[in-house]
């Protein structure tokens, strides 16, 4: 399968979107905030950001595909 160079570039944008959350979401700091707001939901803080990576991580995936495709 080869690759448009359109969506070659939504990709990368894609992959770069998820860097920058992920630096975000990752940071002490934004950490520090949740729990000094939110304690109580500050242990379920990881697992939350973990859904939101994966499914960024499947939405890129289908980036590529035309519609209608057969996925693997």
């Amino acid at each position: 399968m080869s690759l448009s160079g359109t969506q070659i570039a939504s990709l990368v944008l894609c992959w770069l979107a998820y860097a920058a959350l992920h630096s975000l979401l990752a940071s002490l700091r934004l950490k520090r905030v949740v729990a000094a707001h939110w304690p109580r939901l500050a242990p379920a803080y990881r697992l939350g950001v973990c859904a939101a990576e994966l499914q960024s991580v499947f939405s890129s995936r289908m980036i590529g595909e035309p519609r209608g495709a057969a996925r693997d």
